[in-house]
């Protein structure tokens, strides 16, 4: 009775409902039971280091080793675990092959890469990849935990994959330009490797591959590039997608000095720092800039590939000459507070900065508190400990030298993507942009928008500009481009 009701809390806890599942359950410290579709031919090892099966005190490691699961591919990997009832942290590493496909770096279970809150009961720790993750031939799965802090429990460990077909299956190929012969596996679950396509001169060129047809978009979709291998589950057609413009690695931003509403990377011009990552402590970590140049005495440049996702905020600016600055990835404001010159104020409440557009049209970030001005700087935060530059509001105009730079994100101006390369008129491109603010979802572009309950259940679809989100603890939210994150409600 308890193995079956622990193969039903797997079944509860697993994102994806397509394709197989199996179960690996925890039974002693150098075993595991299965429960589920257990792939054929295929072994797990289990090694656990402590004194009690399923905790992990610190120092000691979990780890899953599955060997034979040449050609399938997983969608989803969700891990039962628990911490204390007020401690717990620790480290997670999968890897398939040599590819390291999920990480999460040694911190507590409360954070948000694990549960976002310490718990004494198991909770579903999920990765629901968007693109599956392919197992390469004599490639083993290798799933490891180790705690840091007292302690990790891990009960069972859950995967979601697509079986291997029982025949060889056939790809077919759309591409609007030349055709291409479709390709049929030498053996059931072989694969093939995917041909190359040509380009369309002298606007777009080939990308890759993808599994539904893209209109034209700003976003860059998922794609299989050519030359590896890709596994179908059935005979299926992959569509071509093309690119019309240059791709990151030729492309140099250059700063933007109308500062409307948009996606942004703010850089200190100085120092050459960037705004960068998730908040620590309520401050604005940053990161040098290897290659900021000024093109000319009001321009400033960079090149795209020093800017990730985790470096975009979204600053909206108001008329009034404030503006509120929103950390996408984090979902959370960056705002001012007045409790200290020193420190930020809560992340999570909405007060605006002022801001001064400076002679060599930067940006300054300013906050008046008790009598003085406060700057943002980003790069005070790693060189000083502190947030502010404390200084009178007459002199704010001599800090030009300290001036930032906003850089767009570029996919929304420069490049298109389409399976169609020979679109005339690209008046209907999509852009999606859409994110949360507290428990609501923020959608100007009326992007229809999923959501989703660990289990996989759908809970609630819309289009609509404002979305609340539904009441569950966990929710996972996506559209047509890509799983923004896996959120909880009492954030």
């Amino acid at each position: 009775m308890k193995r079956a009701l622990l193969y039903l809390v797997c079944l509860m806890f697993a994102i994806s409902t397509h394709g197989e599942q199996v179960c690996y359950i925890v039974q002693s410290r150098t075993t595991v039971s299965e429960s589920g579709t257990t792939p054929r031919n295929t072994t797990a090892t289990y090694v656990q280091g402590g004194n009690k099966k399923c905790q992990l005190t610190a120092g000691n490691k979990a780890t899953l080793t599955l060997d034979g699961w040449d050609g399938l591919r997983i969608n989803n990997l969700t891990l039962s675990m628990h911490s204390n009832q007020k401690a717990g942290a620790g480290s997670l590493t999968v890897k398939v092959g040599s590819a390291t496909v999920w990480q999460i770096a040694n911190q507590s279970f409360a954070s948000d890469d694990w549960f976002g809150a310490y718990s004494s009961d198991y909770v579903g720790i999920s990765r629901l990849f968007t693109q599956p993750v392919a197992v390469g031939s004599g490639e083993q799965i290798i799933i490891e935990i180790e705690a840091t802090q007292n302690s990790l429990y891990i009960e069972s460990f859950t995967i979601d994959y697509l079986a291997t077909p029982a025949e060889p299956v056939t790809v077919s190929f759309s591409t609007r330009l030349a055709p291409i012969d479709p390709i049929t596996e030498t053996i059931a679950g072989a694969g093939i490797v995917l041909p190359q396509g040509q380009d369309k001169e002298p606007d777009w060129h080939f990308l890759g591959w993808t599994e539904t047809e893209v209109q034209a978009t700003t976003y860059r979709p998922l794609f299989f590039s050519a030359g590896t291998r890709y596994y179908p589950l059935n005979n299926c057609t992959l569509y071509a997608l093309y690119a019309k413009g240059e791709e990151p690695e030729t492309l140099t931003l250059r700063q933007d000095i109308s500062y409307s509403n948009n996606d942004y990377a703010i850089v200190d011009t100085r120092e050459k720092k960037k705004a960068t990552g998730s908040t620590i402590s309520n401050k604005l970590p940053t990161a040098d800039v290897k290659t900021l140049n000024t093109l000319d005495d009001y321009h400033y440049s960079i090149s795209p590939n020093e800017i990730a996702n985790d470096d975009y905020y979204y600053i909206s600016f108001y008329q009034d000459s404030t503006a509120l600055i929103y950390h996408l990835v984090n979902q959370e404001y960056i705002s001012p507070g007045n409790a200290d010159s020193r420190l930020l104020g809560a992340v999570s409440s909405q007060e605006p900065w002022r801001y001064r557009v400076l002679s060599d049209s930067t940006i300054i970030f300013y906050h008046i508190f008790d009598g003085k001005t406060r700057v943002l700087f980003p790069s005070y935060i790693a060189n000083d400990n502190a947030t502010f530059f404390v200084a009178e509001l007459i002199n704010l105009s001599t800090y030009r030298e300290r001036g930032m730079a906003l850089f767009p994100r570029y996919t929304q101006e420069k490049v298109i993507y389409s399976s169609n390369p020979t679109l005339t008129s690209l008046s209907s491109i999509s852009s999606p942009r859409w994110y949360r603010q507290a428990n609501t979802i923020i959608n100007p572009d009326n992007t229809l928008i999923r959501f989703y309950h660990p289990s996989g259940n759908l809970l609630m679809q819309s289009n609509k500009n404002c979305i609340t989100l539904p009441q569950h603890s966990l929710i996972i939210i996506t559209d047509s481009y890509h799983v923004l994150k896996i959120v909880r409600t009492q954030d």
